[in-house]
């Protein structure tokens, strides 16, 4: 007898057919295993600030704003135009158009926090404090970048015109009946800041880390007066409004009783078009109340703001709608170009 090929005889024979003394009680089932957690987390959201990359920033500031001295214009003597002069002879002196211009500083802010415990419960799998700050980096660059573009201060959109509605087609399915409609305008930050299910930004207050509250304006314009248009069965209801000056969007407001519209629409056109039931539930226009377009107290005029405000300095073309709801495209010049673009490189050309 030899006891070491009897012993395995006797293990392959039992691994050949398992019996209940050795059958697994255990699997992954019974939640008895490590947990694979990759690290460190992984920051999966949009960080794009072309903008903010390119502007520099300029320190040594003091006082509470900025000043310099602006040259507008270079004015030729004689004729501008024109630089003959006769042999022998000096022409006249050239003059400038200058002003004094400034700008107050203003304040940005963001702010995070981390506790002591999760410092300390995050180790080994990430740095709380250093990727916390680099968060914070990027959230506040984020805001830059909006403020550089879309900040406004002083560019108030008013009260929009009363829409103009019609009714046409056939082959949609919004029920019949008289239907009213309200239109607001949306600045940059506006439109940013407000969505359909979220409804139109007006006012926020906020409470800081201090304790301390502030409120600001969303960039939504006033609410325009009511218009009204009769649906027949099939038709869609189409809506337009006269563009307004610094609006980029606009939220519209669609009801079947007068005084009773919901948000049913925000569009990057001036003009919509509803083919479909209304839904239920959306913001009321009774929340919109005021103009709550600039924020004078805190913010700074944008580029595209000062665009929209100099329109002597600036270049600013509003597309003309077509049908209601489509918008006008723009127009390929057939030569590799925009013609909507060739246009204001010529207008600026020939002004400047």
């Amino acid at each position: 007898m030899n006891p070491t090929l009897d012993t395995l005889d006797l293990v392959k024979g039992a691994l050949r057919s398992p019996s209940d003394q050795i059958a697994k009680t255990i699997s992954t089932g019974t939640g008895l295993v490590a947990f694979d957690l990759q690290a460190p987390a992984k920051n999966l959201y949009p960080f794009v600030t072309p903008i903010w990359n390119v502007i520099p920033r300029v320190g040594g500031g003091t006082g509470t704003a900025t000043h310099w001295r602006q040259v507008s214009a270079l004015i030729g003597s004689g004729f501008d135009a024109m630089g003959w002069v006769p042999e022998g002879q000096r022409s006249a002196q050239m003059s400038y158009t200058t002003a004094t211009k400034s700008a107050s500083f203003v304040t940005l802010g963001e702010e995070d926090a981390a506790t002591y415990e999760a410092i300390s419960a995050g180790r080994d799998f990430e740095d709380i404090q250093a990727r916390m700050t680099f968060r914070l980096l990027q959230k506040m660059t984020l805001k830059e970048e909006m403020a550089i573009l879309g900040g406004n201060a002083s560019l108030q959109l008013g009260v929009p015109a009363t829409p103009v509605l019609s009714a046409a087609g056939a082959g949609a399915t919004l029920p019949v009946a008289t239907y009213y409609v309200k239109v607001i305008g949306l600045t940059l930050e506006g439109y940013q800041n407000s969505s359909l299910l979220g409804g139109v930004a007006t006012t926020k207050t906020i409470t800081g880390a201090d304790g301390n509250t502030y409120t600001l304006a969303g960039g939504s314009s006033n609410v325009s007066a009511e218009a009204s248009q009769a649906v027949t069965s099939g038709q869609t209801l189409s809506v337009m409004v006269t563009p307004v000056t610094g609006a980029v969007a606009y939220a519209w407001y669609v009801g079947t009783a007068t005084g009773a519209e919901t948000l049913q629409a925000i569009t990057t056109i001036n003009s919509a078009s509803f083919s479909t039931p209304l839904t239920s539930g959306q913001q009321a226009q009774t929340a919109i109340t005021a103009d709550n377009s600039a924020n004078p107290n805190y913010a700074y005029n944008g580029l595209l703001t000062n665009a929209f405000m100099s329109a002597s300095n600036a270049y600013v073309a509003t597309q003309a709608t077509g049908a209601a709801g489509t918008g006008t495209p723009l127009t390929s010049s057939g030569r590799g170009s925009v013609v909507e673009i060739d246009t204001m490189f010529q207008t600026m050309w020939n002004n400047y």
